[in-house]
């Protein structure tokens, strides 16, 4: 094991990223009235975007006095995330290197 200074650690992650978000969208219920007052409700029907764009109505020639979208709610999307892939190492500082030299038993006479 080196001590804490003898090693030279660059190690980090690359940066994260998204892609371009798909498959959000918004939801809604439409509500078709016979009067203005919105009191008698003559028609319901659920609208999605981006896939609904219009929405037919029936009987053809059908009189719409009031009308009101409710029930509103947002969908996230989603993104393909990218990145965060492992950088740098961790190695001996050989700057910090020492050499030790072995030499024959020191004896000490009495």
């Amino acid at each position: 094991m080196f001590p804490d200074d003898a090693v030279v650690d660059d190690r980090g992650c690359a940066t994260c990223e998204c892609g371009q978000p798909s498959g959000g969208g918004c939801t809604a219920s439409l509500r078709l009235y016979e009067g203005p007052a919105c009191s008698s409700q003559s028609e319901q029907s659920g609208l999605q975007f981006p896939h609904d764009q219009c929405v037919n109505i029936l009987p053809v020639g059908h009189a719409i006095a009031g009308k009101a979208i409710t029930d509103l709610a947002y969908v996230p999307g989603s993104c393909e995330a990218s990145g965060g892939a492992p950088t740098g190492s961790a190695v001996r500082d050989v700057t910090r290197a020492v050499t030790f030299c072995c030499l024959h038993p020191f004896y000490l006479i009495k």
